[in-house]
């Protein structure tokens, strides 16, 4: 062999030599390593650059509720697909109200004796609903009669309130005046309704 060629063929050689090397080295380090060879907790999320992994990277089951941590995941993190099972049948609410109607009726010149030294009150004075309904709601007026302006803002109401069997709506004036008596009209509605 001429001196010329063995030049050129021993650098040859030893580059053939370290590519094979390496490549070799890099398929024979690649299968070095596997997940049996990493201890468990070993590598955290500290130790991953974000967006790593992805869904795509992780097998079906392989992350199960009790590898999450509770109370990181919101609502806002599931999928309008997921969906837990159907409760048990709830009981059965209450029918409700039915047949709303308003009554209303006018009492007139109704007395209110003064409160200087007496307890003031008129006599109670209640509109009924029609059979089988309930008062749900009521309420007064002392407006009713202009020319008794005066008296209205001399009286107000003690009480407004359902008929003691709840049949009605009950209104009781009081005199503001320690002074004089008075007399006025009073209305009384009541709101009736067919209740359960």
């Amino acid at each position: 062999m001429s001196e010329t060629r063995r030049r050129y063929l021993v650098p040859i050689a030893i580059v053939t030599a370290i590519a094979f090397a390496g490549s070799a080295g890099a398929a024979t380090a690649a299968k070095l390593i596997t997940g049996k060879d990493i201890k468990d907790g070993s590598i955290t999320a500290k130790d991953l650059k974000n967006k790593t992994i992805t869904n795509k990277k992780i097998k079906d089951g392989t992350i199960t509720g009790a590898k999450v941590k509770d109370g990181s995941l919101s609502p806002s993190d599931f999928s309008g697909s997921v969906q837990g099972p159907t409760g048990p049948q709830g009981p059965q609410g209450s029918p409700g109200v039915s047949g709303l109607e308003s009554v209303s009726q006018t009492f007139p010149g109704v007395f209110v004796i003064n409160s200087g030294g007496q307890r003031g009150l008129s006599e109670v004075k209640t509109v009924s609903c029609p059979a089988g309904k309930t008062a749900i709601s009521g309420g007064f007026d002392l407006g009713t009669n202009p020319s008794q302006n005066g008296q209205a803002r001399q009286v107000t109401a003690s009480s407004s309130q359902p008929s003691a069997d709840g049949s009605g709506w009950s209104v009781q004036l009081f005199n503001n005046s320690t002074s004089f008596d008075t007399s006025i009209d009073l209305k009384v509605t009541a709101v009736c309704a067919t209740v359960g």
